[in-house]
């Protein structure tokens, strides 16, 4: 016994925590059909036939100008230490991405990025910003914020669109419509 006890065995923590004072960013990407106009193709151009690296289509732009908020890069910061996740909408939301800390998976959630099928094909804002508000209601941190990605004005109206931006504020999360 007096062996062992001067070996000093110890246990490991089973569980480590990462501490980051940053802030939860929810991302709501509009995917519906209209996000198909090349309006937004920036420098290069719209064309027909888009490379494997380059979408000129504004869902494109928004999963460039994304992954350039999120990682950093043309022109920005980057968020390292903010915890962001992915909603997407058109008639229905869904979470693509938690909360996270992972940028990298979070990225390769937007980079997945697609239109609505024809049949889910539609612009329900109050959906996606309803879901985004309740990924972000419970998270603890010290400023909540929405950033709505969309070109158009909602045409499905299951959920409220103010009703959704009022739970916002009753749950103190900001909301920035692009």
């Amino acid at each position: 016994a007096l062996a062992i006890a001067l070996a000093g065995p110890r246990v490991g923590d089973k569980s480590s925590r990462v501490r980051r004072d940053g802030i939860a960013i929810m991302m709501a990407v509009d995917v519906s059909g209209s996000m198909r106009a090349q309006d937004l193709a920036g420098k290069r151009g719209a064309t027909c036939a888009p490379d494997a690296d380059y979408d000129p289509t504004r869902l494109g732009a928004v999963k460039r100008d994304f992954e350039a908020f999120v990682r950093g890069g043309e022109g920005l910061d980057g968020r390292p230490d903010d915890a962001i996740g992915l909603v997407a909408f058109a008639r229905y939301a869904d979470t693509r991405s938690p909360l996270t800390l992972d940028h990298m998976n979070l990225i390769g959630a937007a980079r997945h990025l697609d239109f609505a099928r024809q049949d889910e094909d539609g612009t329900a804002i109050g959906a996606g910003l309803e879901l985004a508000v309740q990924r972000l209601a419970d998270f603890k941190a010290r400023s909540k914020v929405i950033i709505l990605l969309t070109d158009g004005e909602s045409n499905v109206h299951d959920i409220d669109e103010d009703q959704a931006i009022e739970d916002a504020v009753k749950a103190g999360i900001k909301v920035y419509t692009i």
